[in-house]
């Protein structure tokens, strides 16, 4: 049975600032042939990538291989999407994920800091969707595991300063010709104007209503409303479609939205 490790580093390579770990146990393995189960978690002083490393090489499943093949889409989005990070409640965006022999590493669009509370989880959705995304060398998948709360040993000093995106849901489903919505608002009163800025990637298969959000010093904790429509083909396969949401304000924490489009498949 593997055990893993995870590691927050100061630069996008995992170059340095290894800190002091410190160990949880993930729910216990009900099945047979799973690899990973108890893992030890760990920061760094930089704060800007995590790293998942196993206790055995592991590897892209052939059915992930597959699908990213198909929809002409890097592997590197669906482990991203596979792994949930959160500090302080919010789902963090990561813009990078690989995996390297015993690690899968996420990169962070925002450095986590000092004192900020951090869970790692792994989604179950994308899993149950695309069976074995992580596999061992004997094609054994990963465990299944909720989301875990560690400690934060960084030393990247807090920003008074920063202000998020405030989402409704940290993932939405829409089913293929449908539609869906969700809400954003300011986490903090601005000092002026901020314009929020919607980027869907891929660009294919979702549409929404408005691609910029403006929040003002008095509606800045006004919930605004953001629908979004998937378009149809003529596959049997789900899309995964990611919302990056940014503004140009210092210290702005990238906020971000998972969306399955489920496939409509005629009896």
């Amino acid at each position: 049975m593997s055990s893993a490790i995870l590691k927050y580093d100061g630069s996008p390579y995992d170059a340095m600032y290894q800190a002091k770990p410190f160990t949880y146990t993930m729910r216990p393995s009900r099945q047979a042939g799973v690899c990973a189960t108890n893992s030890l978690f760990s920061t760094s002083q930089g704060g800007s990538r995590v790293i998942l490393t196993f206790g055995e090489d592991v590897q892209v499943g052939p059915n992930l291989q597959t699908l990213s093949a198909f929809a002409g889409i890097d592997v590197g989005v669906y482990l991203r999407v596979l792994i949930d990070v959160f500090v302080d409640g919010h789902r963090a965006h990561t813009h990078g994920a690989a995996i390297s022999g015993d690690e899968l590493g996420l990169t962070m669009d925002t450095a986590i800091r000092l004192g900020q509370a951090v869970e790692v989880g792994y989604d179950d959705v994308l899993a149950r969707d695309v069976l074995g995304v992580i596999v061992d060398h004997a094609l054994n998948p990963l465990e299944h595991f909720s989301s875990q709360a560690g400690t934060n040993n960084s030393t990247r000093p807090a920003d008074t300063e920063a202000n998020r995106p405030v989402i409704s849901a940290y993932s939405l489903t829409v089913a293929a010709g449908g539609a869906g919505s969700y809400t954003v608002a300011l986490g903090a009163q601005p000092e002026a104007d901020v314009t929020i800025i919607l980027v869907i990637s891929p660009s294919t298969h979702l549409t929404a209503n408005a691609l910029t959000l403006t929040f003002t010093p008095a509606n800045w904790a006004d919930p605004q409303t953001v629908t979004l429509t998937a378009g149809t083909d003529a596959d049997d396969l789900n899309f995964w479609q990611e919302i990056v949401h940014t503004a140009d304000l210092d210290g702005f924490i990238v906020g971000h939205l998972k969306v399955l489009i489920k496939a409509l498949i005629e009896e």
